[in-house]
């Protein structure tokens, strides 16, 4: 018989299998691994999806509503300075022939009482008339009309209504509002209703941005009209547009010093205009916002993708050392774990911007309709999806970079084995070196205490997990605690009225005591009110003065250690945001010029205030009336309604429509504002805020709970062998759990004092990030938000624990040892 041999062949290598390029085996691995761990991959994806999709919302929204103001601005042609008081003639002359400028109009200005028709009867409310020549549009400021006509040239009392005010009491053409002139209330007809650029946000001034639209409204009138209001109210005003190639900021410094030597009282450029301060604080806050919350989102994304493929790794080491042994470099295994947090972060800020991108556009539509404002642009910005994408890679990239370069760095004979030798110290902790005494503590404690050493960094990724999941929270209740506060201080410390009341007869002692007696009402007290400008060495700043009684029980003057604060004799408090943007401190000489008094007097700041909204300045009513007489005001004109005003509390137990109402009846009153409606309206105000800090309260939850349960079960997840040879070695279940809950609890605990101490800095930024002299945003915590974030955090430190644990009883103690001894 012959036998044939087969030639002799060598065996195959063991990298046989990875000849040529090992790129689909790797993705098929990176496919499986991402399926075995799906529901830690989708959590890691819907957080960066969260993270991107606000960024994409919030920041589109925030450019399309720059972009609509702007074009109705650009439209409406709004002034770029408006100068009011002083010798507007001159000023005027002197404006024309500035180069850079483009239109120049003048134009009177007044505050009056108006009686509006309303379904319950007639409503008396404050009032403005803005003077428009009436054969033509002006060139600075236009109205767009919305419904009706412009002014009727051969008819004064034919005025246009702006459209928040008509739209709040259901004005339309033909119409009759009550006006009070010199000669008294006097019928106007409505003859259309328009747009100003100088009330997108209806606002009295900048220290009223937020006004209740019963008390106060804006009407458009023609000069003829405006000649018949009562001596006092009138205020002349210059408005300046610049032409499109000149220097803004070099033509501001040119026109204010003309004006300061023409006199004005108030100097106001385009970006301190009440209305467009007011919408650019919220401008601002949504481009502040669409950047500080997504990056704490995806700060987390980053977090949880960096523990589950330290996890993923951890438990992969056998595949890595045969890959490597069996020929990959170690780029391309480094690659392949990168590719875990690209896959991740990229899937999820694909998704983010898809949702984002559309809801900025309902945003934006959905805001411009509730304002009013007559442009609307939306418009796609390639740099959003950019960023937005840019946001996913980089963060799934970062957060991937350890896990890989760990992996890499495992020598593959070690890697095969499945083990990695752990670097952390051994014997007693530091705390048991340091006190001694902790020696004696069960065993299953100073475990625990050691085991925080020997895995430094697990046991960083859980501090670190921890303290980021108590900042996600904190930062968003701490915003919600600051407005909540914020509001309540201004209504309950600073302006402790229940309704201020204007007349149309001069306020006197038997005014205010007629009102006084009135049913319900427990207090009532007289007040001055100015619109001033205050001036020192050079700078000026247009705010509202205000003079109370000494012993005043309407106002509450806090100072800026939150302490009371006593209304000086003489001299002036003022607001805070006044001390730095006037460069004045405490003693200080101040010049005040009242325009409408046709005055200006010298004193002093005699202190400073810390109050939540607005920036004001004081005087003792007396010292004022005074000091404004001998500085030339007329004393029947300080004493009028247009200055002077009464303030009155209600009887504990009053209902407050009711005493308003009653008040309404005296004779000579024309209005009663409720401060209880204003506080309603503030927090309408906010409502916008409370949703979008809500939403991401809610969601800085989700996030905080899955953070710690990821980074909790990846740990025990870790440990499986470390316990079996535990429950080997004799420990029972409920030993081994209380070791590992120690250990946790630990961790917790060290994480809880450092989340608090950054959450509370990162919200004072936030919140610092909002502050202007419109409204000061200083950080208010409740303690007990602190007390209950960190209790819930220790209550999902324990709850996480439990699937762990339970994996702990169901453990093979058998196969696990077995295959450590391998």
């Amino acid at each position: 018989m012959v036998t044939t041999l087969a030639p002799h062949r060598r065996p195959a290598p063991a990298h046989a299998a990875l000849r040529g390029s090992p790129a689909p085996l790797l993705r098929r691995k990176l496919r499986r691994d991402l399926r075995a761990s799906r529901w830690q991959a989708v959590a890691v994806v819907v957080t960066v999806l969260l993270g991107v999709m606000l960024f994409a919302a919030s920041f589109d929204a925030f450019r399309n509503l720059t972009a609509s103001y702007e074009q109705t601005y650009d439209d409406l042609a709004f002034a770029d300075l408006t100068v009011s008081g002083g010798d507007a003639g001159g000023f005027a002359a002197d404006a024309r022939s500035t180069p850079g400028v483009q239109d120049v109009v003048r134009r009177v200005q007044a505050d009056v009482p108006l009686v509006v028709p309303t379904d319950d009867g007639d409503h008396t409310m404050l009032g403005r008339l803005v003077g428009l020549p009436a054969d033509e549009q002006p060139a600075v400021n236009r109205v767009e009309v919305l419904t009706g006509s412009y002014l009727d040239p051969a008819d004064a009392r034919v005025v246009l209504v702006e459209s928040h005010m008509a739209d709040h009491f259901d004005l339309v053409v033909g119409d009759t509002v009550r006006v009070l002139l010199a000669d008294g209330p006097t019928p106007v007809t409505v003859g259309g209703t328009v747009t100003s650029p100088e009330y997108l946000w209806t606002a009295k001034d900048r220290q009223d941005v937020i006004t209740l639209p019963d008390e106060f409204g804006v009407l458009f009138a023609s000069a003829d009209l405006l000649a018949q209001v009562p001596a006092g109210s009138q205020v002349e005003q210059v408005l300046v547009t610049y032409r499109p190639d000149a220097d803004p900021a070099a033509l501001d410094d040119r026109l204010a010093a003309l004006a300061r030597e023409a006199g004005a009282s108030d100097i106001v450029r385009a970006e301190d205009q009440p209305s467009n301060a007011a919408l650019d604080e919220d401008l601002s806050g949504f481009g502040e916002l669409s950047f500080m919350f997504p990056a704490l989102f995806l700060t987390g994304a980053g977090l949880a993708t960096f523990i589950i493929l330290n996890r993923l790794v951890h438990s992969q080491r056998g595949q890595v050392g045969v890959l490597m042994a069996s020929g990959l470099s170690r780029r391309e295994v480094m690659r392949h774990y990168l590719g875990y947090g690209l896959v991740l972060g990229l899937a999820g800020a694909v998704l983010g911007v898809l949702l984002g991108m559309p809801l900025g556009a309902l945003i934006t539509s959905s805001y411009t309709s509730l304002l009013s404002i007559p442009d609307t642009v939306v418009r796609w910005y390639p740099t959003t999806p950019v960023i937005g994408l840019l946001f996913g890679v980089v963060m799934g990239t970062a957060s991937a970079w350890a896990p890989a370069r760990g992996a890499v760095r495992i020598p593959p004979a070690l890697a095969m084995r499945g083990e990695m030798p752990e670097h952390g110290a051994t014997g007693p902790s530091l705390l048991e070196r340091v006190l001694p005494v902790l020696r004696r503590l069960p065993v299953r404690v100073r475990i625990g205490l050691r085991g925080i050493a020997r895995h430094r960094s697990r046991s960083a990724s859980t501090v670190a997990g921890v303290a980021l999941a108590i900042v996600l929270v904190l930062v968003s209740w701490g915003m919600i605690d600051t407005v909540d506060r914020l509001v309540a201080r201004q209504f309950d410390v600073v302006a402790r009225q229940d309704a201020q009341v204007y007349l149309q007869v001069p306020v006197d002692d038997a005014v205010v005591g007629s009102l006084a007696a009135v049913d319900g009402v427990d207090q009532a007290e007289a007040v001055v009110t100015v619109a001033a400008t205050l001036r020192a060495d050079g700078e000026l700043y247009a705010t509202e003065l205000a003079g109370y009684s000494a012993d005043t029980v309407m106002h509450g003057f806090v100072g800026q250690d939150g302490q009371p604060v006593a209304l000086p004799p003489s001299g002036l408090l003022v607001g805070q945001a006044a001390r730095d943007i006037l460069d004045v401190a405490e003693g200080d000489e101040v010049t005040v010029s009242v325009t409408s008094l046709g005055t200006e007097l010298t004193t002093t700041v005699e202190g400073f205030v810390d109050e939540p909204l607005g920036t004001y300045a004081y005087a003792e009513r007396g010292w004022l009336v005074d000091a404004l007489e001998q500085a030339g005001a007329d004393p029947a004109a300080v004493g009028s309604p247009a200055v002077t005003s009464v303030l009155t509390t209600d009887e504990p137990g009053a209902d407050g429509a009711d005493v308003r109402a009653a008040l309404l009846e005296q004779p000579g009153v024309v209005a009663a504002v409720s401060a209880t409606a204003l506080q309603d309206l503030f927090e309408q105000y906010f409502a916008l805020f409370y949703v979008f800090v809500g939403v991401m309260l809610a969601f800085g939850g989700i996030l905080a709970f899955a953070l710690i349960f990821n980074m909790i079960s990846a740990a025990l997840a870790e440990r499986a062998a470390e316990l079996a040879t535990m429950r080997a070695s004799g420990l029972s279940v409920r030993q081994v759990n209380r070791m590992i809950t120690v250990e946790n609890m630990l961790l917790t605990a060290i994480g809880v004092p450092v989340g608090l101490v950054a959450g509370y800095l990162t919200a004072s930024v936030f919140m610092a990030s909002f502050s202007s002299d419109l409204f000061s945003f200083d950080l208010d915590m409740n303690p007990w938000t602190a007390v209950w974030t960190a209790l819930a955090v220790v209550l999902i430190a324990l709850l996480s624990q439990v699937p762990g644990l339970r994996a702990v009883r169901r453990l093979d103690i058998a196969t696990v040892v077995r295959l450590r001894a391998l």
